[in-house]
């Protein structure tokens, strides 16, 4: 498989997620076969959401807007399904799911290596919106170039001009243009008006030369180059062109050059569509890849494949990377690998029986063959017999990845590799390839050599860097020994031309620099201690960590190396990257708006916080900006709303003054704390006995065929212990009744299966063969979960009591033996014994009342201001009644009118009773001061581990905070427990950064509770929810590759008790620069670790609570 086809399509990125998607995918098509079945039970389609929503953020994330906006009509239909007739279901359920399967084989051509056709979506994307009821799909909604593409320099650029001349030449070339236009109007001489509209156009275009919208108007030049040239007809879609380009013209003369980036879009659409008539057409065919984008879509994409045979095609390349893995560790050195090989191929050789295709079926079946081979003679392969199965494994994953679209040929392919894989393992000479294999074969085979080579070297080279690291460790921990550092550059030296023999030129320069950095040291000119020994530590933990990617085919490695590159100055960082890019492209979008709403908001705030002309003068420019920004997309409300704000600040001293704060409100009002709806809040905290039995229903029989799967291949593991399918099978089980236990409300049935997950995660991860523990383990749980399930089908209270499987699964994590126990039957009387309490610190509580013990709805926020009706834009100065309106740019749903309720306690934007004020203040402090005491425990000694305390911490204050409606609380909190959950799953290596950027998170999650008890609404963070994000990526990276270095800079761990590290003071709230997207209602709460098992809380008492303490005023 390709790493890049020939489009410049980076597959990287779609490789890290595609099975993500897939998952997602094949989970919303198995329910909506369960919507067809029973068309009365609607309840799958909640599910079908949510997975299908999680399919469109992963496309978003890697840069496919077509599918992404494909997948998000499919979302609309779906979500029509839940309330349209029963009648209608028949035609809308085949029309999802065909849908998915188009979605599917797309995706599927773009790992093959195929080039990107968006258009191949078109016909399924409009029977998508026919089949809901609409008629507003178009072809433009698909059609997403890259329009950040750099054009290539004017060979004669024209002489700057200044301000005055400019601005008298764009009126005279308006003029040109609007007399052309009137032509098109009145039905004149066609040609003539298409002449002289690209003759007002043209000059336009040179004006513009050395601006960021060259490109623009490069591409509106060439729109009319195709009309003027007969390339292009003007049709319906074509028309409106003409007088948004007009008002575009005026924007420019006013001062106003940013565009809209949709009728950028329509402009490269339309030179797309035309004849390539001029050099300015065929330019920018060929920067834009419009004619690939265009094509016409291959005739293998235009009905969806059979879908069984597609499901098992998916199965196989997942199970044949595995084997590709499994191999390369075993050629490297690692003899234990050959068990789990062999059982692979089996595996697949067993499910590759089921496809059509005998030919490949035997390249299979020659795999199998491999390991009973090697085992006989008990000696390693050779390097022929190494390199023919590298070369039968890439093989299969080409054929597997280009199943529906193989050639005539690919028998006789076949053929031959299984014939020269037979001949290598019987020790016979390979037969030679004739000439018309020559292509693929060939290919493969030397793909398959750079795969051995790059572990060859990349284990020389990672022997070269733990010396590297010996002698700096050593050097750290005492200068006395800077003797030692002199043989270094020997080993430098040797790493820098393996990285050249590997053209890893950025990893090669970054040696370079830390090479010198070392020799600063050797040579006594620099110590070893402080920022400098911590950037050579970073490096070359870098390098380490980058070289095992390599070894791995991780999707994106230069991702491990950049932090480290930027570090030495040799790289960019992202964010100015992004910068950049913006400038050069210098488009406006609707999103674009929002952004600028939160830059006024959020310097507004800054202005109230610290009174200042410099500030006050952001603010200004900031609305400025926002209103020309209004202006280039036709929005006069925003445009009228900024133009009022402009007024009343430069009116303003200060900015309490009730004409700014009113301003400002109307323009970017703070974003409202959004009450989660009670189905929301109920699925999260509810009890299990009101849980929403519809969802209970689809749940208890999931969890049945899921307890039977678990059941039988527990016993298969007991037959086979080095059965490694069977064993990730099981795991996987666990993994289902975690994620739906959790949807559906069953919380603590959810902890239990987190638990037997963990359990398996560590024993797969360290492939080791099923022990009688482990087996013990598995039936130990899966009599419980069956016992579980069965009482609840029944309707009876069901107590979940997984004390004894969580004491067996600590055990077995700590890698003891698992006490042997009797088998519990399925709903045990009474609890085990709990274990001895830890006795907490005496902390000032809310006397017998806590917030888990009320049955509370979250307050209802008062009902936002009613803005007036928006106003209708100044009318045009031409009449363009005559041309059909385009596609509007963006649309905003009317907020929904919200009950008001007479608040006691208001909080910004929530309103809530004294006394659950009180107590969600009182515990909320609780949690704050165990976040604080946790991350002070890391910080004196970074190897302490992350406890389920500080976890469950902030696990508490998300849920306790979504629930009153503190929503900006709630996201820090939730972005710091999914990091806090993921470093007790893999424990990561706490650096520096890392302890600064969760302390940074701690500091801010404190901070908001502070202030919320001081009755004032905190400002988002999402700079923090960024960081936390950042250090999950970080830690998965890790968890693919293993941490790398483990350097220990002085003072790390000895001095660490009597100088703490230091810790950056938190941010001030940044300006922000994106607008996360916002996240629909969600029914599955975050995955969350257990805690340690621990006595159940008391019960409160029976006798009604003391009345809490009033607020303080």
């Amino acid at each position: 498989m390709a790493a890049r086809p020939a489009t410049g399509f980076d597959l990287g990125p779609l490789g890290w997620v595609k099975t993500e998607i897939d998952h997602s995918l094949g989970q919303a098509r198995e329910n909506l076969e369960k919507v067809a079945a029973a068309p009365g039970d609607r309840a799958p389609v909640k599910y079908i959401l949510t997975h299908l929503h999680q399919a469109t953020g992963a496309l978003a994330m890697v840069g496919l807007g077509a599918a992404t906006r494909y997948n998000e009509e499919l979302e609309r239909l779906v979500s029509s399904i839940e309330t349209c007739d029963s009648g209608e279901i028949g035609t809308r359920v085949p029309a999802a799911k065909r849908a998915i399967a188009l979605l599917s084989a797309y995706l599927d051509s773009l790992m093959a290596g195929e080039p990107d056709r968006p258009m191949s979506l078109l016909p399924a994307y409009l029977a998508l919106n026919r089949a809901r009821g609409a008629t507003d799909a178009t072809e433009g909604d698909l059609f997403h170039p890259d329009l950040s593409t750099e054009l290539a320099a004017p060979a004669h650029p024209a002489a700057p001009v200044d301000g005055a001349v400019l601005a008298k030449a764009l009126q005279h070339q308006r003029a040109q243009y609007q007399q052309g236009l009137l032509k098109v109007l009145r039905g004149g001489n066609a040609a003539e008006a298409y002449r002289q509209l690209q003759a007002a156009v043209a000059a336009i275009e040179s004006l513009q030369e050395a601006t960021p919208n060259r490109p623009f108007w490069r591409a509106a030049t060439a729109f009319f180059d195709a009309l003027a040239l007969d390339g292009l007809a003007l049709d319906v879609g074509a028309k409106p062109i003409l007088a948004k380009v007009d008002q575009q013209v005026k924007q420019l003369i006013e001062g106003s050059a940013k565009v809209p980036e949709r009728l950028f879009r329509d402009l490269l659409l339309q030179v797309g569509r035309s004849r390539p008539v001029s050099p300015r057409i065929a330019e920018l065919k060929e920067a834009y890849r419009l004619d690939d984008i265009l094509a016409a879509p291959p005739s293998s994409l235009g009905e969806a494949p059979d879908e069984a045979i597609s499901a098992l095609v998916r199965e196989l390349r997942e199970l044949t990377a595995q084997q590709k893995d499994t191999w390369l560790k075993y050629t490297s050195g690692n003899r234990a690998a050959l068990e789990p090989f062999g059982k692979q191929a089996l595996a697949l050789a067993d499910r590759a029986a089921l496809l059509p295709r005998r030919d490949l079926q035997q390249v299979f079946v020659r795999l199998a063959d491999v390991a009973p081979m090697l085992k006989s003679r008990a000696i390693p392969p050779s390097e022929s017999q190494a390199l023919e199965v590298a070369t039968a494994l890439l093989f299969i994953e080409s054929a597997l990845d280009n199943y529906f679209r193989l050639g005539s040929d690919f028998e006789r392919q076949s053929r031959t590799v299984s014939d020269r894989l037979r001949s290598a393992m019987a020790g016979e000479s390979v037969p030679p390839m004739d000439t018309i294999e020559g292509g693929i074969l060939d290919e493969m085979t030397r793909r398959a050599q750079e795969r051995l080579l790059v572990f060859q070297v990349g284990q020389e080279v990672q022997v070269n860097l733990q010396g590297i690291e010996q002698a700096l460790d050593a050097f750290f921990r005492d200068a006395a020994k800077r003797e030692e550092l002199k043989g270094l550059p020997a080993q430098f030296a040797q790493v820098q031309g393996a990285l050249m023999i590997m053209e890893l030129e950025a990893a090669a320069g970054l040696n370079a620099a830390v090479s010198a950095r070392v020799q600063q040291f050797a040579e006594g000119t620099l110590d070893g201690t402080g920022e400098a020994a911590e950037m050579v530590a970073e490096g070359l933990s870098a390098l380490g960590l980058y070289i095992t990617a390599i070894q791995q085919g991780a999707a994106r490695p230069a991702d491990v190396l950049q932090p480290a590159l930027v570090r030495f100055g040799l790289a960019q960082t992202p964010e100015r990257v992004a910068e950049e890019a913006l400038r050069r492209t210098g488009t406006v979008s609707p999103l674009d708006l929002d952004v600028q709403k939160q830059k006024v908001q959020a310097l507004y705030e800054d202005w109230k916080e610290a009174p200042g002309a410099e500030v006050k003068e952001m603010l200004e420019r900031a609305v400025d900006g926002l209103k020309r920004d209004a202006v280039v997309l036709a929005d006069a409300e925003v445009a009228r709303q900024s133009e009022e704000a402009l007024a009343a600040l430069h009116q303003a001293a200060d900015a309490t003054q009730t004409g700014v704060f009113q301003a400002i409100q109307e323009l970017a009002p703070e974003k409202p704390a959004e009450t989660p709806p009670a189905q929301v809040v109920q699925l999260v905290d509810a009890p299990g006995a009101e849980i929403d039995r519809e969802l209970l229903e689809i749940f208890l029989e999931e969890a049945t065929d899921v307890a039977a799967t678990i059941s039988e291949h527990l016993a298969t593991s007991r037959h086979a212990p080095h059965d490694r399918e069977s064993l990730t099978t099981i795991r996987r089980g666990f993994h289902t009744l975690k994620g739906s236990g959790r949807m559906v409300g069953l919380t603590e049935l959810g902890e239990v299966a987190w638990q037997c997950e963990q359990v398996m995660n560590k024993w797969l991860k360290d492939e080791k063969p099923a022990t009688p523990g482990l087996l013990d383990f598995v039936e130990l749980a899966r009599k419980s979960f069956s016992g579980w399930i069965e009482s609840l089908k029944a309707g009876a209270d069901t107590p979940i009591d997984g004390a004894e499987i969580a004491r067996c699964a600590e055990h077995l994590k700590s890698g003891e033996a698992a006490v042997a126990v009797a088998p519990l039957a399925p709903m045990p009387e009474e609890p085990s014994a709990p274990a001895a309490p830890v006795q907490p610190e005496p902390v000032a509580t809310p006397a017998a009342l806590t917030f888990e013990s009320l049955d509370l709805q979250p307050a209802v926020a008062p009902p936002p201001a009613v803005e007036p009706p928006p106003q209708p834009a100044e009318p045009a100065e031409l009449d363009f009644a005559h041309f059909e309106a385009g596609a509007p740019e963006a649309g905003e749903r009317a907020a929904e009118p919200i009950e008001e309720v007479e608040p006691d306690v208001v909080v910004g934007t929530v309103s809530l009773s004294p006394a659950l004020f009180s107590i969600y203040v009182g515990e909320a402090d609780l949690h704050a001061a165990t976040l604080d005491r946790e991350m002070s425990a890391i910080e004196l000694d970074p190897m302490h581990p992350v406890s389920h305390e500080f976890m469950r911490a902030a696990h508490t204050l998300t849920s306790s905070s979504r629930t009153t409606g503190f929503n900006v609380l709630a996201d820090v909190a939730h972005a710091l427990e999914k990091w806090l959950a993921d470093a007790i799953d893999y424990p990561p290596e706490f650096t520096p950064d890392r302890i600064a950027a969760t302390r940074r998170a701690v500091d801010g999650v404190i901070a908001m509770v502070r202030s919320i008890a001081g009755r004032a609404l905190p400002l988002g963070r999402d700079d923090l929810v960024d960081d936390l994000r950042h250090l999950r990526e970080g830690l998965q990276e890790s968890r693919r590759t293993g941490e790398g270095t483990h350097l220990r800079m002085p003072g790390l761990r000895r001095d660490a008790v009597a100088s703490p590290p230091e810790i950056p003071a938190a941010a001030p709230v940044p300006v922000i620069e994106r607008v996360p997207e916002p996240a629909p209602p969600e029914l599955a709460p975050p995955e969350l670790a257990p805690p340690e098992p621990a006595p159940p809380e008391p019960a409160p008492p029976e006798p009604a609570p003391p009345e809490p303490a009033p607020p303080e005023p």
